[in-house]
């Protein structure tokens, strides 16, 4: 096998899922806080594009749902770390 086969087949061994050793896997704790910490971007964010256009009749591209999409995913984030201190699960 020639030194780039060697290299290719070492990279396909590391990228297997069932290879990985228990000791790289993340935490249950990391994996929750990342749950939390995407789920209040994702409502945040589309929660705060969509606000402009029930309140104002903005347009759903427009530059408020936009301002409002961005505003509201910073915001989701926030909350959703807090709840996540909060809940400490």
């Amino acid at each position: 096998m020639s030194g780039h086969g060697k290299v290719l087949a070492a990279l396909a061994d590391s990228v297997c899922a069932d290879k990985v050793p228990c000791s790289c896997r993340q935490p249950l704790e990391l994996d929750l806080a990342k749950m939390f910490t995407y789920g209040g971007v994702t409502l945040g964010g589309l929660l705060g594009a969509y606000l402009p256009v029930i309140l104002f009749h903005a347009g759903t591209l427009g530059i408020a749902s936009l301002v409002g999409g961005t505003v509201g995913g910073f915001v989701g984030l926030w909350v959703g770390y807090k709840a996540f201190q909060y809940f400490g699960i």
